[in-house]
């Protein structure tokens, strides 16, 4: 076996676990949240709704830390 056919496996090792590592998370969320017994459209709705949360959530927190930090160094 040569270097470069060793270096493609290990890469290729690689990219499947990393690759199994997000399926497992994305297995996870559905579970937790009980979205796999949801139609296509249902989890889609879902999924809107939490990265429209968690846009609100992190866009109002950047805004008050900002504010915050504003007042206390000025």
């Amino acid at each position: 076996m040569t270097f470069a056919e060793i270096w493609e496996l290990s890469s290729n090792k690689l990219k499947f676990g990393m690759m199994n590592w997000v399926q497992r998370k994305i297995y996870l969320y559905n579970v937790t949240f009980g979205l796999y017994m949801l139609d296509w459209w249902e989890r889609f709705l879902f999924n809107t709704l939490v990265v429209v949360l968690m846009w609100f959530v992190c866009y109002n927190g950047v805004r008050s830390s900002a504010e915050f930090f504003k007042r206390i160094l000025w």
